[in-house]
C-alpha cells in the first residue's frame, strides 16, 4: 500500500537529473543473448513492443527537455570485462551459465561489443556521463552516488529496463542514499505488463513518486 509522496514533487531544475538505466542493444534487438532469453521466456511480444514503441519514444522526449534546459544527464549500462562474466554479481554469474547450457552464450553484454551499446536513438551525448555496473544497483559498486553528489543532484528521474530489476533496484538503492525519485512510469519496460506494473506499485509512495511522460513534461511548462 503506497504511504503517500516517497520525496517532495520533483521539476526539472538545476538540482534535478536524468538517470538513464540500462538501455542497451542488448535488451532491444531480438537477436542479442537476452533478447533470445526473453523470447524464451515468453516475454517477447510485449516485452519488445513496448521497448519500441513506448520506452524509446518517451525515453527521446525527456533526454530533449533536459538538453534543451541544459540538465544533467546520467547513463548506467551493464558491461562485463571478462569472458567468463566472473567480474558480475555471482547471481549473474549463475544466470549466465544457466543460459549457456541452453545456447545462449552471451547473456549480459562485454564492454566494447553492439550489445554493451546504447540504443542509438537514445544515445548518450558529450559530456553526459555513463556508469558502468557489474550487478542490479546503479549504484551498489560504483561511483554514481559520488558523482551525482559533486555535481549538486540532490533528485532523479528515472527511466529504463528492466522494472522489476534494475530499475526498481536502482530507485530502492537512490532513495537510501538520499536522493529525491521521480520513476517515469512509461519510460520503463519488464518481461510482462503485470511484472512492470507490480515493481511500479511497490516503489511508488515508498522509494519514488510515479508520473507519466507527457504529464512530467506539462508539469514543467506550467511552473
Amino acid at each position: 500500500m503506497p504511504l503517500g509522496l516517497a520525496a517532495p514533487e520533483i521539476l526539472g531544475t538545476s538540482d534535478t537529473a536524468l538517470l538513464v538505466v540500462d538501455l542497451q542493444n542488448s535488451n532491444y534487438d531480438k537477436n542479442t543473448g537476452y533478447g533470445r532469453m526473453t523470447i524464451q521466456m515468453g516475454g517477447g511480444d510485449y516485452f519488445f513492443r513496448r521497448m519500441k514503441k513506448v520506452v524509446v519514444p518517451n525515453v527521446k522526449k525527456l533526454l530533449q527537455f533536459f538538453r534543451n534546459e541544459k540538465l544533467k544527464v546520467y547513463y548506467t549500462v551493464i558491461g562485463s570485462e571478462t569472458e567468463d562474466y566472473r567480474d558480475l554479481i555471482p547471481r549473474w554469474q549463475r544466470s549466465a551459465r544457466y543460459w549457456r547450457q541452453r545456447g545462449i552464450s552471451e547473456l549480459f553484454p562485454h564492454i566494447g561489443t553492439f550489445e554493451y551499446k546504447n540504443i542509438k536513438e537514445i544515445a548518450p551525448r558529450t559530456g553526459e556521463k555513463t556508469i558502468v555496473k557489474k550487478g542490479g544497483s546503479s549504484f551498489i559498486g560504483t561511483e554514481l552516488a559520488q558523482v551525482l553528489k559533486n555535481d549538486g543532484i540532490k533528485n532523479l528521474v528515472v527511466v529504463g529496463q528492466g522494472t522489476a530489476a534494475c530499475v526498481e533496484c536502482t530507485v530502492r538503492d537512490a532513495s537510501d542514499f538520499g536522493f529525491n525519485c521521480l520513476l517515469i512510469e512509461d519510460g520503463c519496460a519488464s518481461f510482462s505488463q503485470r511484472e512492470h506494473k507490480n515493481a511500479v506499485k511497490e516503489m511508488g509512495g515508498r522509494y519514488a513518486n510515479i508520473a507519466k511522460t507527457d504529464n512530467w513534461l506539462k508539469l514543467n511548462l506550467q511552473a
